[in-house]
Protein backbone atom coordinates (compact mmCIF):
# COMPACT_ATOMS: atom_id res chain seq x y z
CA UNK A 1 0.00 0.00 0.00
CA UNK A 2 2.71 2.12 0.38
CA UNK A 3 4.06 1.81 -3.34
CA UNK A 4 0.64 2.49 -4.08
CA UNK A 5 -0.24 5.88 -2.10
CA UNK A 6 2.87 7.35 -3.21
CA UNK A 7 2.15 6.23 -6.60
CA UNK A 8 -0.91 8.20 -6.24
CA UNK A 9 0.30 10.98 -4.87
CA UNK A 10 2.04 11.86 -7.41
CA UNK A 11 0.19 11.68 -10.69
CA UNK A 12 -2.91 13.36 -8.60
CA UNK A 13 -0.20 15.94 -7.69
CA UNK A 14 0.94 16.22 -11.55
CA UNK A 15 -2.81 15.60 -12.68
CA UNK A 16 -4.65 18.46 -14.05
CA UNK A 17 -8.00 16.91 -12.26
CA UNK A 18 -8.73 14.82 -9.58
CA UNK A 19 -8.11 11.44 -10.15
CA UNK A 20 -10.31 8.63 -8.62
CA UNK A 21 -10.38 8.65 -5.07
CA UNK A 22 -8.85 4.76 -3.53
CA UNK A 23 -10.55 4.50 -0.49
CA UNK A 24 -8.72 1.19 0.34
CA UNK A 25 -5.51 2.70 0.42
CA UNK A 26 -5.83 5.56 2.30
CA UNK A 27 -8.31 3.85 4.72
CA UNK A 28 -5.38 0.86 5.10
CA UNK A 29 -2.82 4.05 5.18
CA UNK A 30 -4.45 5.48 7.69
CA UNK A 31 -5.08 2.48 10.32
CA UNK A 32 -1.13 1.47 9.54
CA UNK A 33 0.14 5.05 10.08
CA UNK A 34 -2.23 4.94 13.45
CA UNK A 35 -0.43 1.42 14.52
CA UNK A 36 2.79 2.22 13.72
CA UNK A 37 2.45 5.76 16.06
CA UNK A 38 0.98 3.97 19.03
CA UNK A 39 3.67 1.31 18.67
CA UNK A 40 6.26 4.16 18.69
CA UNK A 41 5.08 6.04 21.75
CA UNK A 42 4.29 2.90 23.85
CA UNK A 43 8.33 2.05 22.69
CA UNK A 44 9.11 5.49 23.98
CA UNK A 45 7.44 5.15 27.26
CA UNK A 46 8.17 1.90 28.53
CA UNK A 47 11.85 2.63 27.04
CA UNK A 48 13.27 4.66 30.43
CA UNK A 49 16.64 2.69 30.16
CA UNK A 50 16.46 2.97 26.47
CA UNK A 51 19.38 5.52 23.84
CA UNK A 52 16.74 7.81 23.07
CA UNK A 53 19.02 8.40 20.41
CA UNK A 54 18.49 4.79 19.01
CA UNK A 55 19.25 5.03 15.34
CA UNK A 56 16.67 2.27 14.83
CA UNK A 57 14.16 4.02 16.56
CA UNK A 58 15.08 7.54 14.82
CA UNK A 59 14.66 5.77 11.32
CA UNK A 60 10.97 4.37 12.05
CA UNK A 61 10.09 8.20 13.73
CA UNK A 62 11.27 9.81 10.42
CA UNK A 63 9.97 7.18 8.16
CA UNK A 64 6.22 7.42 9.76
CA UNK A 65 6.93 11.17 9.59
CA UNK A 66 7.39 11.06 5.92
CA UNK A 67 4.49 8.71 5.20
CA UNK A 68 2.26 10.55 7.20
CA UNK A 69 3.24 13.47 5.27
CA UNK A 70 2.69 11.90 2.04
CA UNK A 71 -0.77 10.81 2.54
CA UNK A 72 -1.88 14.58 4.28
CA UNK A 73 -0.07 15.97 0.72
CA UNK A 74 -2.34 13.73 -1.38
CA UNK A 75 -5.27 15.04 0.23
CA UNK A 76 -4.62 18.43 0.48
CA UNK A 77 -4.12 18.27 -3.08
CA UNK A 78 -7.32 17.09 -3.61
CA UNK A 79 -8.78 19.37 -1.60
CA UNK A 80 -7.17 22.40 -3.67
CA UNK A 81 -8.36 21.18 -6.87
CA UNK A 82 -12.46 20.71 -5.07
CA UNK A 83 -12.03 24.13 -4.05
CA UNK A 84 -10.27 25.29 -7.32
CA UNK A 85 -13.06 24.17 -9.60
CA UNK A 86 -16.41 23.75 -7.33
CA UNK A 87 -18.99 23.95 -9.99
CA UNK A 88 -17.10 21.13 -12.15
CA UNK A 89 -16.78 18.57 -9.44
CA UNK A 90 -20.44 19.31 -8.20
CA UNK A 91 -21.76 17.83 -11.88
CA UNK A 92 -22.80 14.14 -11.43
CA UNK A 93 -19.86 12.72 -13.43
CA UNK A 94 -17.40 13.82 -11.47
CA UNK A 95 -19.49 12.84 -7.95
CA UNK A 96 -18.22 9.43 -8.78
CA UNK A 97 -14.08 10.48 -8.29
CA UNK A 98 -14.50 12.24 -4.92
CA UNK A 99 -14.56 10.11 -1.50
CA UNK A 100 -17.89 10.76 0.31
CA UNK A 101 -16.13 12.97 2.65
CA UNK A 102 -15.05 15.24 0.37
CA UNK A 103 -18.43 15.11 -1.15
CA UNK A 104 -19.93 16.28 1.98
CA UNK A 105 -17.51 19.02 2.22
CA UNK A 106 -17.28 19.86 -1.86
CA UNK A 107 -21.45 20.56 -1.64
CA UNK A 108 -20.71 22.58 1.96
CA UNK A 109 -18.18 24.70 0.46
CA UNK A 110 -20.43 25.94 -2.99
CA UNK A 111 -23.01 26.27 -0.26
CA UNK A 112 -20.57 28.74 1.68
CA UNK A 113 -19.60 30.64 -1.59
CA UNK A 114 -23.15 30.87 -3.08
CA UNK A 115 -23.97 32.48 0.08
CA UNK A 116 -20.86 35.01 0.37
CA UNK A 117 -21.25 35.83 -2.93
CA UNK A 118 -24.65 36.64 -2.41
CA UNK A 119 -24.49 38.66 -0.09
CA UNK A 120 -21.44 40.66 -1.13
CA UNK A 121 -21.76 40.73 -4.66
CA UNK A 122 -25.13 39.80 -6.10
CA UNK A 123 -27.70 41.88 -4.50
CA UNK A 124 -25.57 44.86 -6.05
CA UNK A 125 -26.11 43.98 -9.72
CA UNK A 126 -29.79 43.40 -11.62
CA UNK A 127 -31.77 40.43 -10.76
CA UNK A 128 -31.71 38.95 -14.37
CA UNK A 129 -27.79 38.70 -14.36
CA UNK A 130 -28.10 37.62 -10.45
CA UNK A 131 -27.65 33.38 -11.12
CA UNK A 132 -24.42 31.91 -10.84
CA UNK A 133 -24.79 28.53 -12.40
CA UNK A 134 -26.08 30.68 -15.52
CA UNK A 135 -23.93 30.16 -18.65
CA UNK A 136 -24.16 33.15 -20.99
CA UNK A 137 -23.42 33.00 -24.54
CA UNK A 138 -21.12 36.59 -25.37
CA UNK A 139 -21.29 35.47 -29.26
Amino acid sequence: DVDRLIRRWRNEKYAPEILPFDKDVIQNMSELLEFVAETLDSERNEGEGQDPHDPDFCLRNIDLERMRYVLRDYLRIRLWKLTRWPQHYLEPKNQDLLSAAERAFLSEYWDNKRLFLDNRLLTTIPPSKRALNEKLDFL
